[in-house]
C-alpha cells in the first residue's frame, strides 16, 4: 500500500543539518519529516569521532557566532543523551599545541584578537605546556579551548533520530525518489511514497553540490578520511588535541584515538585508502611521538564534507523556486553550527524572520539577480 503523509516541513538529510533542522522545527510546534537515502548519520556527519572546537584554522580564529551556536547545541545535545540513556559525548576541551614558531605566534594572539567570552581560551607558555602535556611533540607552547567538545558522529545522529520520533517527526529511509512543485508545495514521491509540504529544506550534503537547484552556490567537495587507532595501553591525557589535523579523545575509549582528516579537493571515490592511513600516521607522529608505531589495530572511514568559496555556511532560500530552502557548506563546522543553523532557517520559513547577510544564500547573486562570482577564500 502506497504511503501518503502531509506535514509543515520536509526535510532532505540526517545528518547534523538536517536532525538539528527537525528539532527547531519539533520545538515550536510544527510537524516534519526528515528523508535519507541511507541511515542517519551515513555521510560526513557519521564521522567515527568529531571535534566541535571554535578556535578552529591555523590561526584559530573565533568561529562565527560560536557562542550562540553551543548555546543551542548544547541543550540539544544533552537532551539526546538523558532521553536515550547513552552518553556519546564528552566535554573535555581541546588543547592546540603550537608545533611551529609561526603557528606559536598566531596561536598567542587569539586570546586577544577576538572577543572570546570569559574563560573559553587560555595561552600556555611552552614551559606550562610541556608540565601539562609531556608526550608532546616539538613544543612551543599552546591554546587549550575550554568549551571544545567531542562526539561519536554516527552513534549521536542514530539516536538523535530515534529521540525525534519519539517526540512525533517522522524519519524515512527512501533510496530513490523523484520531487515536484505545485501551487500547494513540494511533493517527494516514488511508486512507493507520496509526501507533501509546503516546505522542502535540503540538508543533504554532498548531493547538493551535483543538484541543479544550488548551481550558483558554487559548493564543493573535499574528501576527509580518518582513522581510530586502537592502542595496548590508556592514554595519557583526557582531551581532544587539534595542531595539524584533530585527535578525538571519545567517551569510554581510553585505549582509541580518532585522528582526522584529509583534505583531498580531487578524488575518485570515498574509499579509505592507504594514502589516507599514512597522512593520519604521519600526522599521529608529528603530535604524539613515537605512537605512530604503536598502536594495535585501526578502522579507517572516509566521507565528504561540503564548502562554500568564502569558507562560510549557506543557508535560506533558492531564490527562484519558492519553498525550497538549503542549509549547507558547513564544513569542518557542521556540528557546532548546525542546531542554531536550524533555528535560524525554520524562523526565517514560518516566521519571515530576516537570516544574517553573512550565511544568506542572497549573497551569492549580485543586485540585478544574476549570478554572483564566487567569492575569495576567508583566512
Amino acid at each position: 500500500m502506497r504511503e501518503t503523509l502531509t506535514v509543515d516541513l520536509i526535510i532532505l538529510g540526517a545528518g547534523f543539518a538536517g536532525l538539528a533542522a527537525a528539532d527547531a522545527v519539533r520545538s515550536k510546534g510544527y510537524t516534519c519529516l526528515i528523508v535519507d537515502i541511507d541511515q542517519p548519520g551515513s555521510g560526513a556527519s557519521g564521522a567515527p569521532g568529531v571535534l566541535v572546537n571554535p578556535a578552529a584554522g591555523r590561526r584559530a580564529r573565533m568561529t562565527w557566532k560560536s557562542q550562540e551556536c553551543l548555546n543551542f547545541l548544547l541543550p540539544f545535545i544533552k537532551a539526546v543523551e538523558d532521553f536515550t540513556g547513552e552518553k556519546v559525548c564528552e566535554h573535555n576541551g581541546v588543547f592546540r599545541p603550537a608545533l611551529t614558531e609561526k603557528i606559536a605566534e598566531d596561536f598567542k594572539r587569539s586570546p586577544s584578537k577576538y572577543a572570546w567570552p570569559d574563560g573559553w581560551i587560555e595561552w600556555l607558555e611552552p614551559d606550562q605546556s610541556r608540565n601539562r602535556f609531556p608526550f608532546l611533540g616539538p613544543n612551543f607552547g599552546g591554546l587549550f579551548i575550554r568549551p571544545a567538545l567531542s562526539l561519536r558522529g554516527y552513534e549521536f545522529c542514530t539516536l538523535a533520530a530515534r529521540y525525534l520520533q519519539q517526540l512525533g517527526a517522522e524519519v524515512r529511509r527512501v533510496k530513490e525518489y523523484e520531487l515536484k512543485y505545485s501551487e500547494t508545495g513540494w511533493t517527494l514521491f516514488n511508486a512507493d511514497c507520496e509526501f507533501s509540504a509546503p516546505f522542502l529544506l535540503d540538508c543533504t550534503g554532498l548531493h547538493q553540490v551535483h543538484s541543479p537547484f544550488w548551481e550558483k552556490l558554487h559548493l564543493h567537495a573535499v574528501k576527509g578520511q580518518a582513522a581510530t587507532f586502537q592502542f595496548p595501553f590508556a592514554l595519557p591525557f583526557s582531551e581532544s588535541l587539534s595542531s595539524l589535523g584533530y585527535m578525538a579523545k571519545l567517551p569510554g575509549c581510553d585505549h582509541k584515538l580518532t585522528v582526522g582528516s584529509t583534505y583531498e579537493h580531487h578524488f575518485q571515490n570515498l574509499k579509505p585508502d592507504s594514502y589516507g592511513l599514512q597522512y593520519l600516521e604521519n600526522r599521529l607522529e608529528n603530535t604524539l611521538p613515537g605512537y605512530s608505531t604503536r598502536y594495535s589495530s585501526v578502522e579507517q572511514w572516509a566521507s565528504c564534507r561540503i564548502t562554500t568559496p568564502d569558507k562560510m555556511p549557506v543557508a535560506g532560500p533558492h531564490g527562484d523556486l519558492p519553498g525550497l530552502y538549503i542549509i549547507g557548506g558547513l564544513g569542518s563546522k557542521g556540528l557546532l553550527m548546525s542546531r542554531y543553523l536550524g533555528e535560524l532557517v525554520v524562523n526565517h520559513i514560518f516566521n519571515d524572520e530576516v537570516l544574517e547577510p553573512e550565511i544568506c544564500t542572497s549573497r551569492f547573486q549580485t543586485a540585478d539577480g544574476s549570478d554572483q562570482e564566487p567569492f575569495p577564500r576567508r583566512d
